[in-house]
């Protein structure tokens, strides 16, 4: 589905969502998915409700600057300052401690974290839509602090979204997902249980997830490397 989408896209150059519901049997949702993944990649612009395609050359150097301008904060902060910053989430030391270390303000640690989180949600997204276009798969929810949360699981890794996906032909969780959604959910009950995780509820658990089992060496150089891609 993804490459079907793709290839209207660059056939229609400039259209409208619902000009690209007239050509494919596709639910709304899921077409909004698509568009957002292809945003993400540098595929497509959206300005005004009109999507753009773009072509490959522009959006490999799109995919570039978008990562090197995350956020306008990071062009305000030498390498090293961004670096220990990067050190102190992996290590989950909390913005109320981090910033003493850093000599910057905690409110400036704490924007520096909402965008790791976000990037982290967003990256993971991007991810299971690709799966979910080639493998449709029904999608189980849990709800924490009354929002429903979806979650997904493709090569034993959990993955999480804010609203559910639907496909054609979609397939339950065998055995052994079964078996490894559970113990990610009974990981996050325990974890999210306090109420600062209430805001920006599925970047948390975006996080959590990330950051299940892997060292501290592993989460360092798969945010700076291949999330941030900043050095």
């Amino acid at each position: 589905m993804k490459d079907k989408l793709l290839s209207l896209c660059r056939r229609l150059k400039n259209f409208t969502s619902e000009e690209i519901l007239s050509y494919l049997e596709i639910e709304e949702n899921m077409l909004d998915r698509g568009l957002l993944f292809l945003i993400e990649e540098g595929c497509i612009e959206k300005h005004k409700g009109v999507y753009s395609y773009v072509k490959s050359s522009t959006a490999q150097n799109n995919i570039k600057v978008q990562n090197k301008n995350l956020h306008l904060m990071f062009q305000y902060h030498s390498q090293e300052t961004i670096d220990l910053i990067i050190k102190l989430f992996c290590l989950k030391i909390p913005s109320q401690k981090a910033y003493h270390l850093v000599n910057l303000s905690q409110a400036c640690i704490v924007g520096f974290y909402k965008e790791f989180r976000k990037l982290i949600y967003e990256q993971q997204l991007k991810i299971l839509l690709n799966f979910f276009f080639e493998k449709p798969q029904i999608g189980r929810y849990r709800i924490f602090f009354e929002q429903y949360a979806y979650f997904y699981i493709y090569n034993n890794q959990v993955f999480v979204t804010d609203k559910l996906l639907k496909g054609q032909n979609e397939t339950s969780f065998n055995k052994a997902e079964i078996k490894e959604f559970k113990k990610v959910y009974c990981y996050l009950s325990r974890i999210v249980s306090h109420n600062k995780n209430e805001v920006n509820l599925y970047h948390n658990l975006a996080e959590y997830i990330w950051r299940k089992e892997r060292t501290f060496e592993d989460l360092y150089q798969d945010l700076k490397k291949n999330l941030l891609n900043i050095f």
